[in-house]
């Protein structure tokens, strides 16, 4: 019986339409693109606002702390509620704060519209990653997790440089109104396209057993090793966004779009190294295929370090290497996503809607960190992301075979 549920499944899974695998892509990525389209101009909304660039980074942090915060929970309403119903809910909360991020003329207002869009943006990619886990088995999982992952990367990789543009031509509420569009468009093609796929919706009963189900996922070991994996591959990350626009402001003088155009060279890496493990995974276990990503990924840093160390510089020298991270954190991600997800099926939202949680709680850390250590100076920065680097092969390492 189960093997005819996983041959079902597996042929939902082949079954999608390109169309379909597009428009989940393009709800996978409201995340990066409301996190990175206004990076490029915080240095000058700081100016704008006469504020320091700490309180400027709340608009950042704030969002990613909402954003990982509400996966708790948003997992554990689609497993209560539905997986269509919850989605277009979320959508329509993200639309409506970025119409109020536009309209507003404070700087404390926007912050916390910003923790709403947050809050609400979320959805997208913990639904995308349930509804594809629904119709996915096994190593498949891995595959399409990681062409989901590639939607994430073409917003991180268009939104710096979108986002740049729209700042220079339109002012800084120009990027709320970008998102405000890009909201509206996917809410008429998920009402249209998107089937529910959850077996069963058993309302406030599910969310009942919500703490019984974190439980019983935290208590397994090879759940942690790949939430650990993810949490640590993305604390990375984050930690460049928010250093790395300062570092370009004040050390190479790169305008906001020209910030853009190198950040999306690591972008572009993160969307090869998805495409990548998206080929490989149903061929290759998981195990090897992250220790692989881990140890270039560490590579990769110790790059960096050098080049700073010898003082190369020019933004090659921040970039380039960063986008050998990126690739290389691809071939992580994807197969920790679906090895964290596949712990126990029946808890699949809450999988996703926990791991999601963790993910961001530690980006923001790490967010707020090195911005503190980005003012002091680009070596500590590095220096951060370095050790992080090394301790993601160590968890790496401690992936189960199976």
């Amino acid at each position: 019986m189960a093997g005819e549920d996983a041959s079902a499944k597996t042929g939902q899974a082949n079954a999608i339409s390109p169309t379909m695998i597009w428009l989940m892509m393009g709800i996978a990525m409201l995340g990066s693109l409301a996190t990175h389209l206004i990076v490029p101009s915080l240095p000058k909304l700081q100016k704008e606002f006469g504020s320091d660039y700490s309180t400027i980074q709340m608009l950042v942090s704030f969002f990613v702390i909402a954003y990982g915060a509400t996966q708790i929970v948003a997992g554990s309403l689609a497993d209560a509620f539905g997986r269509r119903r919850m989605l277009l809910v979320g959508l329509f909360m993200f639309g409506l704060a970025s119409f109020g991020c536009a309209i507003t003329t404070d700087l404390p207002t926007l912050i916390v519209l910003r923790a709403l869009q947050g809050a609400s943006a979320c959805f997208g990619i913990v639904l995308a990653r349930a509804i594809i886990r629904d119709i996915s088995v096994d190593r498949n999982a891995s595959a399409m997790f990681g062409y989901l992952a590639v939607g994430t990367s073409i917003g991180t990789t268009l939104a710096p440089l979108i986002g740049g543009l729209i700042y220079e031509r339109y002012g800084w509420t120009g990027p709320f109104w970008f998102m405000t569009i890009f909201s509206c468009a996917a809410i008429a093609l998920a009402w249209r396209m998107i089937p529910e796929t959850a077996t069963s919706a058993a309302g406030l009963t599910t969310l009942r057993r919500v703490p019984r189900d974190f439980a019983q996922l935290i208590s397994k070991r090879p759940f942690l090793v790949h939430c650990a994996n993810i949490c640590l591959n993305t604390a990375l990350f984050y930690s460049f966004i928010v250093g790395a626009v300062l570092v370009s402001s004040r050390d190479f003088g790169l305008s906001p779009s020209h910030y853009g155009l190198w950040f999306s060279t690591t972008a572009i890496g993160y969307a090869v190294g998805n495409i990548i493990s998206g080929r490989i995974g149903r061929r290759y276990p998981a195990r090897p295929t992250i220790i692989t990503g881990a140890a270039f990924v560490a590579i990769s840093m110790v790059v960096m370090f050098i080049l700073h160390y010898f003082r190369y510089a020019h933004p090659a020298a921040l970039f380039l290497p960063m986008a050998g991270v990126t690739l290389a954190s691809g071939l992580v991600m994807s197969n920790s996503l679906a090895g964290g997800m596949s712990i126990d099926p029946n808890r699949t939202g809450s999988a996703s809607g926990l791991l999601g949680f963790l993910q961001f709680a530690s980006a923001a850390a790490f967010s707020s960190l090195a911005s503190f250590l980005a003012e002091s100076s680009t070596s500590a920065l590095i220096t951060l992301m370095l050790v992080t680097s090394l301790a993601g092969m160590v968890t790496a390492f401690i992936v189960p075979k199976n």
